[in-house]
């Protein structure tokens, strides 16, 4: 009886303490990996709720808008509007503009 107690002990069967370290470590990364992705996520989620509210209360938004190249650059002043059009049975969103682009 205490013969086979230690060829059990012997025997190298299961897992190694390097490879449940390698597998904790793989989790780990994965979790930091999601936590980076819900983030993202949620920024973007962000945007798309101010570029929905925007077109929901047909406000308008203003903002520069800079064109460059090697040798200059201009701003501009450019506001965006938005309303509702109707065309045969559908109402969509229209976006227009309005700026001191010449």
């Amino acid at each position: 009886m205490n013969l086979n107690f230690i060829n059990k002990l012997r025997k190298c069967n299961g897992e190694s303490l390097a490879e449940t370290l390698v597998a904790t470590l793989i989790a780990a990364m994965s979790m930091m990996v999601l936590a980076g992705a819900l983030v993202t996520s949620a920024g973007a989620n962000k945007a798309a709720d101010d570029i929905s509210s925007f077109a929901v209360k047909g406000t308008s938004v203003s903002g520069q808008v800079t064109f460059s190249n090697a040798s200059s650059s201009k701003n501009y002043s450019v506001s965006v509007y938005s309303k509702e059009q109707e065309s045969g049975k559908e109402t969509r969103k229209v976006y227009y503009y309005e700026g001191d682009i010449h």
